[in-house]
């Protein structure tokens, strides 16, 4: 359900949106913005068990098999957060070995569409610390 609202958000707002067909791939999607191309991860999640061990707003990020992504798995990751309606887009960097949190330090990233317009990841690492 996540990887089809965020498609449908993407598409919206002006993105080409591809979906690979292996289902061998650590990404959902591919987003086109018209000069680069981005493989992005889509987690969906409704906050309802107070997040991780009952720490509020941590979640533990991992693949299907249950292994930590790596960097080269994809470029960003898109997390909808369903109890407020919003997504968390963010680098990958953010979601490398750990769990994320998404609390009052992660607002920066929320509905942060603009990481797409970036034609490196140093640019979209800059547009991410720039959105505060």
């Amino acid at each position: 359900m996540g990887e089809m609202l965020f498609a449908a958000e993407a598409f919206r707002r002006g993105y080409q949106v591809s979906k690979p067909l292996s289902g061998k791939v650590a990404y959902d999607l591919v987003i086109d913005s018209g000069g680069k191309l981005f493989r992005v991860q889509v987690k969906c999640f409704q906050n309802t068990h107070n997040g991780k061990h009952g720490k509020p707003h941590q979640y533990n990020i991992r693949s299907g098999n249950h292994r930590r992504y790596v960097e080269s798995d994809f470029d960003i990751i898109a997390i909808f957060r369903g109890e407020h309606n919003c997504w968390y887009i963010m680098p990958i960097t953010e979601a490398v070995g750990r769990n994320i949190n998404l609390g009052p330090s992660r607002t920066k990233y929320i509905d942060n569409w603009r990481i797409f317009e970036h034609e490196d990841q140093g640019q979209v690492h800059a547009a991410a610390n720039a959105a505060l």
